[in-house]
């Protein structure tokens, strides 16, 4: 069984008298109403925002989500697990951002006195200008019993720093203030030899000693 619901379309086009560039904003559904998709036990959801001017595209953005969940029910015991995932990608000018999220999340109930509820969440976005990942996840646990309730939750975040900096041409990043970075390399140079990394300067650090001394204390 397919079916498609909640799609909505709405179109603005506002025009400036001051000078500014006349724009067009078209949305098919929204972030806060997305369209729904199911087929059978599968479902999905789903936006796409454009926004235009004389000048070409200024914003897109949209969203296209996925997610399948099995339910049991034996009476007295009734457990659920859930699995959503997706897309979402934004462009604002020449920035480009990609985010991938996967949502999984468990339940237990036991004659709806007792439940215990597991849920993983983990977002990773990517920006062309600054060449990032980061990544996000969080792990929450929850119990109840009666009407109390106690939720403990654990969040992880790391960055990784991949490709060149657009603004300097330098590949990766410094570890620590003051540490070495290596620069590219330009068209029609030659890549760093192991002096140039070694080379030393009279208030940063010393990469020649700490290489010796390294051999020395063994």
């Amino acid at each position: 069984m397919f079916s498609l619901t909640d799609l909505a379309f709405r179109s603005r086009f506002e025009l400036f008298f001051n000078g500014e560039r006349p724009t067009l904003e078209l949305e098919f559904a929204s972030f806060a109403a997305p369209f729904q998709v199911t087929v059978a036990m599968l479902g999905g959801t789903g936006y796409l925002r454009v926004l235009l001017d004389t000048s070409g595209l200024q914003k897109l953005e949209g969203s296209l989500g996925f997610g399948a969940q099995v339910a049991v029910n034996l009476g007295v015991v009734k457990g659920s697990v859930s699995i959503t995932g997706g897309l979402v990608i934004e462009i604002l000018g020449s920035a480009v951002s990609l985010s991938g999220f996967l949502l999984v999340r468990g339940e237990v109930s036991v004659l709806s006195l007792v439940s215990v509820c597991l849920q993983v969440s983990v977002i990773v976005t990517y920006v062309t200008t600054s060449g990032k990942v980061e990544g996000e996840a969080e792990l929450a646990f929850k119990v109840k019993v009666f009407m109390f309730s106690k939720t403990v939750k654990t969040k992880f975040r790391k960055e990784f720093v991949g490709g060149s900096d657009p603004g300097t041409g330098r590949v990766g990043a410094a570890s620590a203030a003051g540490a070495p970075t290596l620069t590219a390399a330009t068209s029609g140079s030659t890549a760093p030899t192991f002096a140039d990394l070694m080379a030393s300067s009279a208030s940063g650090p010393q990469p020649w000693d700490d290489y010796c001394a390294a051999f020395a204390a063994g």
